[in-house]
């Protein structure tokens, strides 16, 4: 997939209406943490180019770049340590939104499920955010059951990902918005250099 190349006619607009352009052009699901998509405009892509080739020339000028965890997904991020960037809100959080256009009115929601997924993960030893990264996808029931759930990338650990998608999987959580925008994506990520863990935080 990411070495065929796609005819793509994506003008210059808004950094999260041109990812989500992208995405149709490519069927890959574009995961990125809202915070940083937020006052950005992306380059034309016009012509034919890989997938790859293709987010490079749309993220340019942005400060931002592509990364591929799985063959069917591509995360955009901060690169290296410039996740200062993204609002201070999300500092002490180790489980990010990261669809193309985001939730954001349903911001309360999604935190919400953030919450409950950190809480998930800090059961266990193996599963504690902070060393690994991973992007989930999934919807929620009408009854709040985590459905279709699957992962993009792996941790590095194939007893650590069956782990990870088996607690996140037993999840209730409460009934969706009727207009929520679903799957929904979360980007669980490594500890950053002074950001405390979340599974050490008392109440965490």
């Amino acid at each position: 997939m990411l070495s065929v190349n796609i005819h793509f006619d994506i003008p210059a607009q808004p950094l999260a209406e041109a990812l989500q352009a992208y995405g149709d052009a490519t069927q890959l699901s574009v995961l990125a943490p809202s915070g940083l998509l937020r006052g950005r405009m992306s380059t034309p892509v016009h012509g034919d180019h890989t997938a790859q080739q293709a987010i490079e020339l749309l993220l340019t000028g942005t400060g931002l770049q592509a990364r591929f965890p799985g063959g069917d997904a591509v995360t955009v991020q901060a690169p290296d340590l410039r996740a200062q960037h993204a609002p201070a809100s999300g500092a002490g959080q180790a489980v990010d939104e990261v669809d193309g256009v985001g939730n954001r009115l349903h911001a309360g929601y999604v935190a919400q499920i953030q919450r409950r997924v950190i809480g998930a993960l800090c059961e266990r030893p193996a599963t504690r955010p902070g060393t690994y990264r991973m992007a989930l996808r999934f919807h929620v029931t009408s009854s709040g059951a985590v459905d279709g759930l699957r992962h993009a990338g792996g941790s590095g650990s194939a007893a650590r990902d069956a782990a990870i998608l088996a607690s996140v999987g037993r999840l209730r959580l409460d009934p969706p918005p009727p207009d929520l925008p679903q799957p929904i994506t979360l980007l669980v990520r490594p500890d950053q250099p002074g950001v405390r863990n979340v599974c050490a935080q008392p109440g965490g």
